[in-house]
């Protein structure tokens, strides 16, 4: 394997880490039932109105939807690597959906509790997205310069 497929391959490798924490922080800030980042904002409401479908499937979808308005507004600039978005979605789904099972068992009992979790939940999400920006990989061209 040559050199720029294996900085590919880590680049991708290190962006999933990121993804996972971020979802670990999705999952918490959901348990602290105290709200959800923007992020997930759309995905839980919608789990809540409609449990038959996993919070992770309604990132999906949701995605999917934002995906769309992002090729209508670049049009043109929309290019093909920006497809990557639909495989970041689909794993960063099954993420959430997996970091929700694994913490199925926390059940935070009081209000200092649950402003922990919440606080936990923004520093996990912090470092995971600055683990993805920083591996410039799922989301092409966000990253600063190198």
């Amino acid at each position: 394997m040559n050199l720029k497929a294996k900085d590919i391959l880590r680049r991708y490798a290190v962006a999933t880490v990121g993804l996972v924490f971020v979802a670990f922080g999705v999952a918490l800030s959901i348990i602290s039932n105290l709200g959800t980042a923007p992020l997930s904002c759309p995905s839980y409401v919608l789990n809540l109105k409609w449990p038959v479908l996993s919070v992770g499937t309604f990132t999906v979808l949701v995605n999917m939807v934002y995906m769309l308005v992002q090729i209508a507004v670049l049009r043109k600039e929309f290019q093909a690597r920006h497809l990557m978005q639909i495989v970041a979605s689909a794993v960063f789904g099954y993420l959430i959906d997996g970091c929700m099972w694994a913490l199925s068992w926390l059940h935070p009992a009081g209000f200092a509790a649950r402003i922990g979790l919440t606080v936990l939940a923004a520093v996990v999400t912090a470092f995971g997205v600055s683990i993805e920006v920083a591996a410039d990989a799922w989301t092409p061209g966000c990253s600063p310069p190198r």
